[in-house]
């Protein structure tokens, strides 16, 4: 994936915001995920239960799972303790990885009713033990419990270094099917737990996320193009497109509107940007602080068919602009 070249100068960028920069501690991960660890979890009322996220990690060093499993049939729960299949997550680690490029970036298991809603000392030396013992920066635990309203996560980021205590992290939750527990459908059936807790039993405003910081679309102005179904999936129609070339990569919505799917490509860090207006203004990509040109094979958005909307596909490059005020 190479740029190609453009005549635009650095003065048509937009002006760094500080308010446009996301938190760094937070964890991205998908509506459908946080749903099925839910329902593994009040299959176990009584007892732990556990399972493993798999994904990325963001550029910021924030972990973004977009798939979950649960406990294997060899895995091993009581009131005061959850122990893996290693066998089971072995052989879906080995798949997830080759087949479909996600990486093993945490764990998540239940407290008992009473217990915890952070880990362990336990669940620490455990933790620390093993990302010595594999060599890794960084991992990601979450904790549940199982209040009497709700089930209730909590999210905590480890990572090498000289800070006794891993960082509680905020949620960034996305709506919908996680993307690749689409494309690995069947393929973990009758592997992968399969909840007796039926799907929808657990509503979002049941669900609760400590400190969430995202729980639902957000919100644009009435014209915004993401307000159309069909912006939506332009944006991640794009977004798939690239995050396949660049693990990482992720979406960040200024206060402006602006929206921008960042990225790192040789090292560098690259954007594609939408402007608020967009399609009335193109969207353009950001590399080493200068506007280019898109990809060779950038691919243009063919909306579904009946689709209306004034979206552009591919627009080009904006034309030449004058210094920024």
């Amino acid at each position: 994936m190479g740029f190609t070249d453009s005549s635009l100068e650095p003065a048509c960028l937009p002006q760094s915001d500080p308010a446009n920069v996301a938190p760094p501690r937070r964890v991205l991960t998908f509506a459908s995920e946080v749903e099925y660890l839910a329902r593994c979890m009040l299959d176990c009322p009584d007892r732990e239960t556990g399972g493993d996220c798999f994904g990325f990690w963001t550029h910021t060093g924030c972990p973004a799972i977009q798939y979950v499993i649960g406990p294997g049939p060899e895995a091993r729960g009581t009131a005061t303790f959850f122990t893996q299949d290693r066998g089971f997550l072995k052989a879906c680690g080995d798949l997830l990885i080759h087949e479909y490029g996600l990486q093993h970036i945490g764990e998540w298991h239940s407290h008992h009713r009473l217990g915890l809603a952070r880990p362990s000392g336990h669940d620490s030396d455990t933790v620390r033990r093993a990302m010595i013992g594999y060599g890794l920066g960084r991992f990601f635990l979450i904790i549940g419990t199982l209040g009497d309203a709700a089930p209730q996560l909590n999210g905590f980021l480890y990572e090498r270094g000289p800070r006794p205590r891993p960082d509680e992290v905020e949620w960034m939750l996305l709506p919908g099917l996680s993307p690749y527990r689409e494309r690995i459908g069947g393929r973990l059936d009758g592997w992968n737990y399969s909840p007796a807790t039926p799907p929808g039993s657990v509503p979002a405003n049941r669900l609760r996320l400590l400190r969430s910081v995202v729980a639902a679309k957000p919100e644009f102005k009435r014209h915004h193009w993401l307000n159309a179904e069909v912006g939506q999936q332009e944006l991640r129609f794009y977004y798939d497109w690239i995050r396949d070339r660049c693990p990482g990569a992720e979406i960040r919505l200024g206060r402006d509107e602006t929206v921008r799917i960042l990225f790192e490509l040789e090292d560098q860090p690259a954007a594609l940007v939408y402007p608020p207006d967009y399609p009335a203004a193109g969207f353009f990509f950001v590399s080493q602080d200068q506007v280019v040109g898109p990809p060779l094979d950038f691919p243009a958005f063919v909306p579904p068919a009946g689709a209306a909307s004034p979206l552009a596909q591919a627009p080009p490059l904006p034309p030449q602009a004058g210094p920024a005020d």
